[in-house]
């Protein structure tokens, strides 16, 4: 009787880490955002290239480089 009155077993609680590029490839969207925020602040010329070099660097450090190579 005692058996009938346990609390069933839960699985426990999952998490999932998605590395960039582990199970989407995000990079081309940040660039393309980027590259459009950069535009509308009269950065025309920022390519894939230019982007790579900001490509694993925290966004605060990003922006600090661009501010200071962009005005």
């Amino acid at each position: 009787m005692l058996e009938a009155m346990k609390t069933p077993h839960l699985p426990a609680p999952s998490v999932l880490f998605d590395l960039d590029g582990t199970l989407v490839d995000s990079e081309p969207n940040y660039y393309e955002a980027g590259r459009r925020l950069l535009a509308r602040y009269g950065v025309r010329d920022f390519s894939w290239e230019n982007h790579t070099r900001f490509i694993g660097i925290g966004t605060r450090e990003t922006l600090t480089v661009l501010r200071e190579s962009t005005g």
